[in-house]
């Protein structure tokens, strides 16, 4: 993870969401290649122009490639994710649909005129350049008020604007009115290890494997790996993604793991 660089360690850059998979699986790829994967975070955004620029071998992208990113980059599909709604575990909100989030997200103040909770709305929304926005805003309708020329239906500057994942789950876990979205396995994982949040149900359907496969649940997106060519390392790598362990890996971070497709 660390130390001098080497000619084939493996530079990759990117999404939160796909980052504790690869970090995970760094002692595996030493073994098999004998260098090192030098990790660092920054959203989806980053990860596509790093990889152009040549600041990185590998981008992490967590979502589907656009034609413009496909015309100029190759991509492997790791596994599938979904975007969940998370609050506070003592807030009594078990589901919601898709008015109540565009309402809480430009509006409602209170979660008493949801559902009698006695708590101000704490929003928590995501930063330009991370694929969790753009799910949201396709999702939704609404557009971040940060992006460039933006107008229309808009989210509440009252939001609070933060980077990856884990930020988010901490926000809305300290905050008895919070909410917040966020990645299904990552959410998942941290609730499991003590986080006091809940994950809502979308429509009434519970985000799940069975349901994100079978697209009962409204929302998936995939994780891919992006690079310019196939080297030695990031061939090694692929490698170590679709062994037994690598598949595990990513089903126990709460993934669906794609097979390398």
């Amino acid at each position: 993870m660390s130390g001098s660089l080497q000619a084939a360690d493996l530079r990759i850059s990117g999404a939160s969401t796909i980052y504790p998979i690869l970090e995970q699986l760094a002692g595996d790829f030493q073994q098999q290649s004998s260098h090192n994967l030098l990790l660092s975070a920054g959203g989806s955004g980053r990860g596509i122009s790093d990889v152009r620029s040549g600041a990185s071998d590998m981008g992490m992208v967590s979502r589907s490639l656009r034609d413009e990113e496909k015309a100029d980059l190759l991509y492997t599909t790791i596994g599938l994710d979904t975007l969940v709604f998370i609050v506070n575990q003592a807030n009594p909100q078990q589901t919601i649909n898709k008015a109540q989030l565009i309402s809480l997200y430009m509006e409602t103040t209170s979660w008493q005129q949801l559902n009698g909770y006695a708590w101000p709305v704490r929003l928590v929304s995501k930063e330009v350049g991370r694929s969790t926005l753009d799910l949201f805003e396709e999702f939704s309708g609404l557009k971040s008020p940060d992006r460039s020329g933006a107008s229309g239906t808009l989210i509440s500057r009252r939001a609070t604007v933060i980077g990856s994942n884990l930020e988010a789950l901490s926000l809305v876990g300290g905050q008895h009115g919070g909410v917040g979205y966020v990645s299904l396995g990552t959410a998942a994982s941290v609730r499991d290890q003590g986080m006091p949040i809940r994950i809502l149900q979308l429509d009434g359907i519970t985000p799940s494997a069975q349901t994100i496969q079978s697209g009962q649940y409204p929302i998936r997106r995939e994780l891919n790996l992006v690079y310019r060519e196939i080297t030695p390392s990031i061939e090694a790598l692929l490698s170590v993604l679709n062994t037994s362990r690598g598949q595990a890996v990513i089903s126990q971070a709460g993934f669906i793991a794609a097979g390398g497709r």
